[in-house]
């Protein structure tokens, strides 16, 4: 099977930039940079990420050429028009899915989300990825993944043999290029004074409700929470509770805003029920903002012992350690110094240098 040809599925620069598509990009600026550099040679090497002709995105890569294939979009491009354009070479697919019937592909798998927490997705979803993951785990040469515990997931879920499966953690480095964009606090009338952080899709496994419960618990007299993230109910079922005036939802907002909300934050406060890998808790160690975490599924592997652990819903816990960061500056602190070292740990250079093995090992 060898051939100096790669193919790139680029169907994930059609789509808004949540974890998966901020895994996708930033992986691929770290493969472009290694062959700016040569540690991997251009001459030797071809990579082509493919993408429907209607796709607008220039990512502004040196190297990866963005190459426009076939006449459809959406699923049916990715099935039929990327198939047919990518036999020639590998494809490596980084966004949870790929064409069903390529024989020669390499696909990054997330999580396993679709069977473990399936109250928290539409049933068409549901139905699409479900049959997707068990038929890309069984057909694909190796299947990539950002977490041991998503490693075990998909082991237990699709059946696919461990030796079938490469952890290769996520990066940070994307949140740190961003200059603070410190218009948020006055475009979402975020005052002075300190508030906590919650990020994420409107997603029920993101469990907003009890950080909603926690924060209200606490009955702060001058402490906000911004909540933000996008809504995407064709994918999710999303909560419909109502929010209080010192709670905040921003809806979806750029890196730059982001990083600004990260930079002065008490702390960000993340719940979720399940995560295959966990970026925004990595990002906010990464940018000194101290983070109160759930201790399920994924998340104390990414974070630690730089992280506040509690389980995601015991109100009173969660509101006594929210309690905790509000009243003690030291606290604060010692968060902010364990979670900069352990941020300091993940890397997308090293992400890519990984999967890169992992690609060559497959061409053969």
């Amino acid at each position: 099977m060898k051939n100096d040809v790669i193919f790139i599925n680029g169907r994930f620069l059609d789509h808004s930039i949540t974890g998966v598509q901020c895994y996708s990009r930033e992986l691929l600026n770290a493969l472009d940079d290694l062959l700016a550099n040569n540690a991997i040679n251009p001459e030797k090497k071809r990579i082509h990420c493919l993408t429907p002709q209607k796709t607008l995105v220039n990512p502004g890569w040196n190297y990866i050429q963005v190459e426009k294939k076939g006449r459809f979009s959406g699923n049916l491009w990715e099935q039929i028009d990327l198939l047919f354009s990518s036999q020639t070479g590998l494809l490596f697919s980084p966004a949870n899915s790929g064409p069903y019937f390529s024989k020669k592909q390499i696909v990054t798998i997330h999580d396993a989300s679709i069977f473990s927490v399936r109250f928290a997705y539409s049933l068409p979803f549901q139905l699409k990825y479900r049959t997707m993951l068990n038929r890309l785990g069984r057909t694909s040469l190796k299947i990539i993944t950002v977490s041991e515990f998503s490693r075990r997931e998909l082991h237990h879920w699709c059946g696919i043999p461990d030796e079938k499966i490469e952890v290769i953690y996520e990066g940070k480095e994307h949140i740190l290029r961003q200059p603070a964009d410190e218009t948020v606090f006055s475009r979402f009338g975020i005052g002075e004074r300190p508030f906590f952080l919650a990020v994420g899709s409107n997603s029920l496994r993101k469990n907003f409700s009890a950080a909603k419960r926690a924060f209200e618990n606490a009955k702060f007299d001058n402490v906000d929470f911004v909540i933000t993230g996008g809504s995407f109910p064709t994918i999710f079922k999303s909560s419909k509770e109502i929010l209080p005036s010192s709670i905040r939802r921003t809806g979806y907002i750029s890196y730059g805003e982001l990083r600004a909300l990260y930079n002065r934050a008490i702390g960000l406060v993340y719940l979720s029920l399940y995560e295959g890998f966990g970026l925004p808790p990595l990002e906010a160690m990464a940018c000194g903002c101290p983070v109160i975490c759930s201790n399920a599924a994924s998340l104390p592997e990414v974070c630690g012992d730089a992280a506040i652990y509690c389980f995601p819903n015991d109100i009173q816990e969660i509101t006594r350690q929210m309690k905790h960061l509000v009243s003690e500056p030291s606290l604060r602190t010692k968060m902010q110094v364990k979670g900069l070292i352990q941020a300091s740990k993940f890397t997308w250079r090293n992400a890519a240098e990984k999967t890169w093995k992992v690609i060559e090992k497959a061409q053969g």
